[in-house]
């Protein structure tokens, strides 16, 4: 293949590619000629197309037009009468797609003056309408997506939470933050430009606080393994409610463990908000996380307003009947190697990771940090949402519960 693989089409080349289309030569015949890739040729053609097409008039379409109907077989006698209807479809298809294909050619050949006018107003930027954030009017949504960037916020994330501030004058960001600040309307592209425009550390800062997908699969078949052997109860066994997200009264749990294995943090996520708590256990076991669950529920959840809780077959939570007496909930066991069946906590269990990845040492955690991280994890805004958070719906939600929901950071109610 040319070295010319890469540059651009000349003049001399679209009069080459318009001849040869009108004597009905191949796009890899064509490439052959000029020393070019049949992808070259074929790009080139349909981008001519397709700008042919953005400058045409609306068409409407035809409502006297008539579909063909299939009747509808009851019978297993009627195959031969269906396959001659079907027959019948497909030689109508096939002349429908010869018409409209000559009238497509007709309509669009490519012509090499116009292609090189159209090549022209795409690299001069002419036709590209993305928004610049560097421009003056989007100063104050500049300095907005700066403030998430440090926080860790995904750019699809901040302009969720953009359109949702602007919908709604009444919501306001942990930092101060409302619609009525100066903020426009900006998409997660023109954030992800923004971001890989920047230059020196300044990029090498905004790129590292991007969250990286695409970990590599591991293949974890194992054996099958039965729940209700030890007198646990499977989640195939929890009320279909729960799997349609009727209430906000279920939750998922696990633990995140830190240098020391039995230094972990243990997690909760109600499963229709995506409300977390996260709490710290040193030197865990059994009865140390039985405690801690009880202690995290009534600070976030609230005791009485709990009804399950699903959690993996962990050895931790082996202490899981003591769990269920005290805190008068119904306790569910996912399969063992389905991390899917529980994928709020899990998730939630990666946001975690962001700020401590494997190897961190927990001895070296403060209260306060752990309290500082759940705060800010409740307060991201999440697409599935809306651009709401998980502790505005939470909150939404449970004021006529009478939850005895606490900030993290100052301790005061926040359904008052």
């Amino acid at each position: 293949m040319s070295n010319n693989k890469y540059i651009q089409l000349c003049y001399d080349e679209r009069i080459v590619i318009e001849n040869r289309l009108k004597n009905g030569e191949s796009y890899t015949a064509i490439a052959k000629s000029l020393g070019r890739s049949t992808s070259t040729i074929s790009r080139e053609v349909n981008s001519f197309i397709e700008e042919q097409i953005k400058r045409l008039p609306g068409r409407k379409r035809d409502k006297n037009r008539q579909r063909v109907n299939v009747p509808a077989i009851t019978s297993l006698d009627s195959r031969k009468y269906r396959g001659q209807v079907m027959v019948s479809i497909i030689r109508k298809a096939k002349e429908g797609v010869k018409r409209r294909q000559r009238l497509h050619n007709k309509l669009y050949s490519y012509n090499a003056k116009l292609a090189r006018e159209y090549a022209a107003e795409r690299h001069s930027g002419v036709c590209r309408t993305g928004k610049k954030l560097t421009e003056p009017i989007y100063a104050r949504t500049l300095a907005y997506i700066k403030a998430k960037l440090k926080l860790r916020w995904s750019p699809e994330q901040i302009s969720l939470r953009i359109d949702a501030l602007l919908a709604d004058q009444t919501l306001k960001d942990n930092d101060g933050w409302t619609g009525d600040m100066g903020l426009r309307p900006v998409s997660h592209m023109a954030i992800y430009r923004y971001i890989y425009s920047l230059n020196g550390n300044e990029r090498k800062k905004a790129v590292g606080s991007l969250r990286r997908r695409g970990k590599p699969f591991k293949n974890t078949a194992k054996l099958p393994y039965n729940n209700t052997s030890r007198g646990k109860h499977s989640i195939h066994d929890r009320p279909a409610s729960i799997d349609n997200l009727e209430s906000y009264t279920d939750l998922e749990g696990d633990t995140v463990f830190g240098l020391d294995t039995k230094d972990r943090l243990l997690t909760h996520t109600e499963r229709k908000s995506g409300l977390g708590s996260i709490s710290l256990v040193i030197g865990y076991n059994a009865t140390g996380i039985t405690k801690q669950t009880k202690v995290d529920i009534e600070r976030v959840f609230g005791k009485s307003n709990v009804a399950t809780i699903t959690y993996d077959n962990g050895v931790e939570f082996s202490s899981w009947r003591a769990t269920e007496k005290t805190l008068d909930v119904d306790i569910y066991f996912a399969d063992p190697y389905k991390s899917g069946q529980r994928g709020r906590n899990e998730n939630f269990n990666g946001l975690i990771r962001d700020f401590y990845p494997k190897g961190t040492d927990f001895k070296k955690l403060t209260a306060q940090c752990i309290l500082d991280l759940e705060n800010l994890l409740n307060n991201r805004p999440r697409k599935r949402l809306g651009g709401l958070t998980p502790l505005e719906v939470f909150k939404a939600n449970c004021c006529s519960w009478g939850v005895n929901l606490r900030c993290g950071r100052c301790g005061l109610h926040l359904c008052e």
